[in-house]
């Protein structure tokens, strides 16, 4: 083409180009139409084509012979009939297509002219002048109908057919009669909330449909016409038997009855367990009961009688000195013998196995040992004494732990008094005990026999143990979990 007196080639080749032409034209916003023998009209701009209106757009056939525009309406004439349309912004929008059917002489339409509402159509025989007014006067809409294999019309009535979840699929046919025009028919088709779809064909068929409830709507309209009222067809695909409720709902009960067992076998086994230890448990405490009986009953007998015998023997005048002596002797071992043996029989008696025994047993023992010793004893236990039941190994730990701290404060420390604290607080228990002696050197802290013995009975307990020399006081401070 010829710009600032210079030719230009065009540079595109498409092959909507190669076919013969029969027109050009152009529309209201300077876009040439190009009239072609075979692929409708072809939309250039300048140096290339911009776009293609063909059958799939509405044109009635691709042989299209003339063109004429008029504003942004426009009639193109094809070897099938005349097809009505407008262009804007290079979309074309299909209006109607006009044949033989509607009053044309022929459909083989050689050109076409618009003058004062009326359009004069040039065929091989002759010349059709029809108004524009009647080419786009509305008719009624045509009715709809599902058909069967056969062609007849089914009356669903709001009925709902079911489907197989392995035969997930249906193919619904439907027609609209039309009998002048059957071909200009178009159908509007909607599957529950799906966006509508257009077609001209009364089949449809949908595949692989999940399991639910479906609803499809379709209605028909002709060129000419509005939309008819839609037609209703519902159907359900059934899911599996192992997706239903009643079956999920057996599984849930058949893994709830598993459950239930699970519990209870768990359970009864390990009360049947529990019940073996305390059977156990049980055994051990009568034994200890009939060990404990049978101490005070055969050796508290025989060393209260010898201690009974050294009595009266201490007063015999006719023993010499070293005799008194050795009687003296086994009368301090009998009594430091039935003394041991009493916290024996305590410590086997399983019904001291608590707290409140415990403390009283602690307190009854401290206060007569300080009043042989000439010590005062400051003892501070909770009152009422705490009903809270202990182990054997715990009460009995605690009561030698304790009486150490006693004994080494009577035989190293030198001390007048002593003070001893009980608390109990959140599941833990605390003994606080105090001397006014001379306290612990660091050697004795690591090389005491009897403080390496608190140690250990406290870590067998899983217990602490802490040693302090505040201020001239000796403190020993016991920290054990109850459990």
């Amino acid at each position: 083409w010829l710009d600032n007196n210079r030719y230009h080639y065009m540079e595109d080749t498409s092959a909507l180009l190669k076919k013969r032409l029969h027109k050009i034209s152009e529309s209201s916003e300077g876009l040439l139409l190009l009239v072609s023998a075979g692929n409708g009209i072809i939309l250039f701009n300048k140096s290339k084509v911009v776009g293609n209106i063909t059958q799939n757009d509405g044109l009635v056939s691709d042989n299209c012979n003339s063109i004429f525009i008029k504003k942004d309406t426009m009639w193109i004439a094809t070897n099938a009939g005349i097809t009505c349309g407008t262009i804007k912004s290079n979309k074309f929008k299909w209006l109607r297509n006009y044949t033989t059917r509607d009053g044309l002489l022929s459909n083989d339409i050689k050109d076409i002219l618009v003058v004062n509402n009326i359009i004069y159509a040039g065929s091989n025989k002759g010349l059709s002048c029809i108004p524009i007014n009647k080419m786009f006067s509305k008719a009624l809409p045509p009715p709809i109908y599902f058909i069967d294999e056969s062609n007849d019309v089914i009356f669903v009535n709001n009925r709902t057919i079911t489907l197989p979840y392995d035969s997930n699929f249906i193919n619904v046919k439907f027609t609209a009669p039309a009998y002048a025009t059957p071909s200009e028919v178009f159908y509007e088709y909607r599957l529950n909330n799906n966006a509508p779809s257009i077609t001209t064909t009364g089949n449809i068929e949908f595949a692989e449909l999940a399991p639910d409830k479906y609803q499809l709507k379709v209605r028909a309209k002709k060129t000419n016409s509005e939309w008819s009222n839609p037609i209703t067809l519902n159907f359900e695909v059934l899911p599996p038997f192992w997706k239903t409720p009643w079956f999920i709902f057996l599984e849930l009960m058949v893994l709830t009855l598993l459950l239930l067992y699970v519990i209870k076998f768990y359970f009864k086994r390990k009360l049947t367990l529990l019940e073996k230890e305390l059977e156990k448990e049980n055994l051990i405490n009568s034994e200890r009961l009939r060990i404990s009986s049978d101490i005070h009953d055969d050796l508290g007998t025989q060393l209260s009688q010898i201690a009974i015998i050294s009595e009266i023997l201490k007063k015999d005048n006719h023993l010499h000195e070293q005799g008194h002596k050795q009687i003296n002797k086994i009368s301090e071992m009998s009594h430091e013998l039935i003394s041991k043996m009493g916290e024996i029989i305590w410590a086997l008696n399983t019904s001291n196995d608590n707290l409140k025994n415990l403390l009283a047993y602690l307190q009854e023992y401290i206060l007569e040992t300080c009043e042989v010793s000439n010590m005062e004893a400051d003892i501070n236990f909770p009152k009422p004494y705490p009903d809270y039941t202990i182990s054997a190994g715990l009460r009995r730990n605690i009561f030698l732990v304790l009486k150490e701290c006693l004994s080494n404060t009577l035989k190293h420390a030198g001390a007048t008094c002593i003070y001893i604290e009980c608390t109990k607080y959140n599941g833990w228990l605390l003994f606080s005990y105090f001397d006014n002696g001379k306290g612990y050197n660091a050697e004795e802290l690591h090389t005491g026999n009897g403080l390496k013995n608190i140690r250990n009975r406290m870590k067998e307990i899983n217990g602490e143990v802490r040693f302090e020399n505040v201020n001239g006081i000796t403190q020993i401070l016991l920290h054990l979990k109850l459990n």
